[in-house]
């Protein structure tokens, strides 16, 4: 069976976490981590859907785990 976020899938089943919350009044997002490892921070746009959401997130701890490259949309 295919899974439509294989990459949080993983993270998940190797003890890593998912968060979607408010940073602040006007600020909404959603987290990727793993221990004391931050794979992405990623601002929710105002109209963006969670399963949009949830697909940039997977792209992101997709480049996190595979390239080392980590996003954070939250603190520039």
């Amino acid at each position: 069976m295919s899974h439509r976020w294989p990459n949080l899938q993983e993270l998940i089943d190797c003890e890593g976490e998912i968060a979607i919350c408010h940073r602040g009044p006007a600020t909404r997002m959603v987290t990727a981590t793993q221990e004391d490892q931050v794979y992405a921070m990623l601002r929710i746009g105002d109209r963006e859907l969670l399963p949009e959401v949830l697909d940039r997130l997977d792209e992101a701890v997709h480049k996190a785990i595979k390239d080392e490259i980590f996003i954070d949309e939250i603190n520039p």
